[in-house]
């Protein structure tokens, strides 16, 4: 499905709105769990990064992630109400010398914000890809200077049965 077109062309998608709202919500589980990604990325702020601009870059990074694909679906939902504003019609006969003004404004209006939206939609998803692919390759550059705590054995540990 094209998501920027979120037009309702025939009648009985246009009468049932549930189809909206199942997409409306696949979305937005989407979103919830590239929240909790971030957020629990975020956790890791005050852990032990080799240097400072790593350390600062993890923080961007988590946070980038959270709002963004939020924001991606504000776009899309933005553009699904540009199309249904885009739909509307003046009336001819009681606005004859508007008529062509106001018809002209809202296609070019509605030109400018689809283009718009994708612009902006596609920057979010570039901040996103960005962000995620920092957090993955940061997670095993930093192992190249671990803390001296992570050679340490616990004294219980050799209380297990081990083969």
């Amino acid at each position: 499905m094209n998501f920027w077109k979120l037009k309702h062309n025939s009648t009985t998608e246009r009468e049932n709105p549930i189809k909206f709202v199942q997409i409306f919500f696949e979305i937005q589980q989407g979103t919830i769990a590239s929240i909790l990604y971030g957020g629990i990325h975020f956790t890791a702020r005050g852990f032990a990064f080799p240097t400072h601009v790593e350390a600062v870059l993890w923080k961007v990074s988590s946070i980038t992630m959270m709002p963004t694909t939020h924001g991606v679906l504000l776009v899309m939902l933005a553009r699904m109400f540009m199309d249904e504003f885009a739909n509307l019609r003046v009336d001819p006969k009681r606005h004859r010398q508007e008529f062509g003004i106001i018809e002209r404004t809202i296609r070019h209006a509605t030109a400018l914000g689809s283009w718009l939206s994708a612009f902006i939609a596609v920057l979010m998803l570039l901040a996103i890809a960005t962000a995620r692919v920092y957090i993955l390759v940061e997670s095993f550059i930093s192992l190249r200077a671990v803390p001296l705590g992570v050679y340490y054995t616990p004294s219980w540990i050799q209380m297990m049965p081990h083969f």
